[in-house]
């Protein structure tokens, strides 16, 4: 009786320790809206728009979002850039507090052409799993990220 024991205390041990196969990391926690931006403006001119972030839990993101793709100007600046304007940035993490759950903010997009052409980027906001405050200013710094979103940007210089 003893050793059946064992062996069913080992039996479990084990179940617990082996990973599940076929499980799903966790979800973010936050849907951007919407997954694709289209800009057009004049060369040298500025545009923004809002993407809206809704929480399904407390959350900190990465600030400014990263962008990739058709992001660098031949005079050093940014065709699209996260302008730190939304709101995500300006009443949550910037005052050093996480974005409650069940909340929608904003990051403000925008977009400066450089030349007569099409531009094409990619949004990505990521959540930080780890961060600390800015021991200055007080605003959130990411020190690890885990789970992101994209939005497609596209651009238009006339």
């Amino acid at each position: 009786m003893k050793r059946l024991l064992v062996i069913a205390a080992a039996a479990l041990a084990a179940l617990a320790i082996a990973p599940a196969q076929g499980t799903a990391a966790p979800p973010a926690g936050f849907a951007l809206s919407p997954t694709s931006l289209s800009f057009a403006t004049a060369v040298d001119s500025f545009q923004y728009q809002f993407v809206t972030v809704t929480t399904s839990r407390r959350l900190v993101i990465q600030n400014p979002a990263t962008l990739s793709g058709d992001v660098s100007r031949t005079d050093g600046g940014s065709i699209f850039f996260d302008t730190q304007a939304g709101s995500c940035w300006q009443q949550y993490e910037a005052l050093g507090d996480p974005i409650p759950a069940h909340t929608s903010c904003t990051i403000q997009i925008g977009f400066h052409p450089d030349a007569v052409r099409s531009y094409n980027a990619t949004l990505t906001v990521s959540r930080c799993t780890h961060w600390h405050l800015d021991p200055t200013f007080g605003f959130i710094v990411c020190d690890a990220l885990d789970g992101f979103r994209t939005a497609s940007l596209t651009g238009s210089g006339t």
